[in-house]
């Protein structure tokens, strides 16, 4: 997989006002939910390469303190198909938020689910040596085939 780039996002005021007018005309919304909806989907920051397009939110909404960063990795492929290949999302959260941040993937309550997209969301805790409270003391990486594991090579 190729090292992500960042892409530039359109705030034109043409563009919010096209999208403004879909969503009351389409969608049957109120001008006023309309530009609340475009200002929370529309990310600070956006990444692309030949497989992914990755939109940060890095003022997500969290309940981990005040003084707790945390930014939202919104995934997805660019032919829109499923996947989730652990060591990509390894390497775009190490690319984006740094190699040592932590973050979780969440498998929400049904009453929390919003499946419609195959989009993939990371939480990436940005505070230095923050780690999550679960998982492995420690780690490891190997690419041999072991027992009737299947390994594919770095």
């Amino acid at each position: 997989m190729n090292k992500l780039i960042e892409a530039p996002i359109d705030r034109t005021a043409a563009t919010c006002k096209r999208m403004i007018k879909e969503m009351t005309t389409g969608y049957s919304m109120t001008r006023k939910d309309a530009k609340r909806i475009i200002k929370e989907t529309t990310p600070d920051v956006l990444f692309i390469n030949e497989l992914y397009v990755v939109s940060v939110f890095k003022n997500s909404a969290h309940n981990l303190g005040p003084d707790v960063e945390v930014w939202h990795l919104s995934i997805r492929r660019q032919d829109r198909e499923a996947a989730h290949d652990w060591r990509h999302f390894q390497q775009i959260k190490n690319e984006i938020c740094g190699k040592e941040r932590e973050g979780l993937e969440l498998y929400p309550a049904e009453s929390r689910v919003l499946d419609a997209a195959n989009q993939y969301h990371l939480y990436v805790i940005m505070q230095d040596g923050a780690q999550v409270p679960v998982g492995y003391g420690s780690g490891g990486r190997d690419e041999r085939n072991i027992g009737k594991s299947k390994q594919r090579a770095f």
